[in-house]
């Protein structure tokens, strides 16, 4: 298992494996259904940080309450991952989820290696839902002294329902983020 580079793990509870191996060339994780027990591990001290190659992580998020996507952005150890593409499959968050992601996306030391960021919607979640990542995006860009610190330069998103269900206010925004990106280069 030390050589393998990519690991996705399916269904509730299969990263509990993850305390119990030792990856050191991983360099993309996926976790199908990110759930309670998800956060729990990898918030373990250490876990996260011996996951020192990863440049991939992909989040499938799954319940509105789930809070499992909070554990992961407060994580103490998120910091030191060098995640470059970031890959996360949306559902409905609450409030205080939607408030931290802005908090957590605007600063520089969280995942400060960001090349990437994609957003898949699934045709059950409101396009609303990519607001908090493109508001903490656009306060992190706009925070940039030297334009060419921040290696954050693409953001996309992908959904299962029509284009023009996204709302004018979030292509707006949208649209400017992705001028302010191109700017930057």
């Amino acid at each position: 298992m030390q050589s393998m580079s990519t690991l996705s793990l399916c269904g509730k509870g299969s990263s509990l494996i993850l305390p119990h191996v030792f990856l050191p060339r991983l360099t993309m994780l996926s976790i199908s259904t990110f759930e309670d027990i998800d956060a729990e591990v990898l918030v373990r001290p250490g876990i996260l940080r011996s996951l020192s190659n990863l440049a991939t992580l992909v989040v499938h998020l799954t319940y509105y309450n789930d809070l499992s996507f909070l554990a992961l952005l407060r994580a103490p150890d998120i910091n030191m991952l060098a995640v470059k593409h970031l890959i996360v499959t949306l559902a409905n968050m609450s409030a205080q989820t939607r408030q931290e992601v802005v908090a957590a996306f605007s600063r520089h030391d969280f995942l400060p290696d960001l090349v990437s960021l994609t957003l898949f919607i699934p045709s059950a979640v409101p396009s609303s839902t990519i607001r908090p990542f493109v508001e903490g995006l656009g306060q992190r860009v706009a925070d940039t002294v030297v334009p060419r610190s921040v290696p954050f330069r693409r953001l996309v998103v992908e959904s299962q329902i029509s284009p023009n269900a996204i709302s004018i206010d979030d292509a707006r925004e949208l649209g400017a983020l992705q001028q302010r990106l191109q700017e930057m280069t």
